[in-house]
């Protein structure tokens, strides 16, 4: 079930023919047989490189994605909410198949990682430099149209330097716009929200400037090694004859939220004012990822 590429770009960008391509696609993950192998969860923060772990994904002979991406937020959190999004994650990973990966942008929980280790499910968390993943952010709620959170960004930032600044610190959104009574969530918070993924024992750490490759500025030998042992881990190595061809297909423009993809995009968007305000409010989690001393 390969789409052509034009048809695929039209199903993901209307609204009305992205669910039903959806569903078609998970019904036939669901049904076509696959070869025993791992079931992979791939999990980020928002913007921090989850389209380049999938790439690498899709390199590898016999994996397939399964259709599955799980959004539980740092919004969501506490209370009924936080059941619910429980819920929902926990059936989710029972669909998954051998020799199939699902994604995410879930949040750090020990009953989260239990299910994971439960199901047998091994687990890839991909970071990125926050600085970056700020600028992303900004540029991503900017030009996406479907997000609730659209309306309240072109109303209210139409300076570049102001929606830096919001996404750092946070912001309400309009109360009678589409995602009223949600807003956006601080970096800081974030950025704690997702941690505790960076110590779980059954856990690859995938960071995203030593996969990116010599394409998006990074490291040929760096990015070989990062392959390489992401391979290891999941236990694919044998399914690949040539893991230096493999790196030539991750670097991929394909995604539908690729911007330019090179890892010191942000020092040319990011003030000094900018990089001071994240250094103050977020620099012991910039220590924790190892992007600061």
């Amino acid at each position: 079930m390969i789409l052509d590429s034009s048809i695929a770009r039209r199903v993901r960008g209307s609204r009305r023919l992205r669910p039903i391509g959806i569903g078609a696609y998970r019904l036939y993950a669901r049904l076509v047989p696959a070869p025993p192998g791992p079931m992979i969860f791939v999990n980020s923060l928002p913007k921090a490189g989850t389209h380049l772990a999938m790439s690498l994904m899709d390199a590898v002979p016999d994996i397939r994605f399964s259709g599955l991406h799980v959004v539980f937020s740092e919004l969501d959190t506490h209370g009924a909410a936080a059941e619910r999004r429980t819920a929902a994650f926990r059936k989710e990973v029972r669909k998954l198949r051998p020799s199939q990966y699902m994604t995410g942008h879930v949040v750090h929980r020990p009953e989260l990682a239990e299910e994971l280790r439960f199901r047998g499910v091994r687990t890839v968390h991909v970071i990125r430099d926050p600085r970056a993943v700020v600028v992303s952010a900004a540029m991503y709620l900017r030009s996406n149209s479907r997000l609730a959170l659209h309306p309240t960004v072109m109303r209210r930032y139409a300076d570049d330097n102001a929606l830096f600044t919001a996404v750092i610190t946070g912001f309400e959104a309009d109360p009678d716009g589409p995602a009223a009574g949600r807003g956006y969530v601080g970096l800081r918070e974030r950025l704690d929200s997702f941690l505790g993924w960076t110590t779980e024992p059954d856990n690859l750490l995938l960071r995203y400037e030593d996969l990116i490759g010599p394409r998006g500025g990074g490291d040929p030998r760096v990015q070989y090694d990062a392959i390489t042992g992401a391979l290891a881990f999941l236990g694919l190595s044998s399914r690949v004859a040539d893991p230096e061809g493999l790196a030539d297909q991750v670097f991929s423009t394909k995604s539908a939220t690729f911007r330019s993809g090179q890892i010191d995009g942000w020092k040319a968007h990011l003030t000094e004012e900018h990089r001071a305000l994240i250094a103050e409010t977020c620099g012991q989690q910039l220590a924790q990822l190892g992007y600061e001393p």
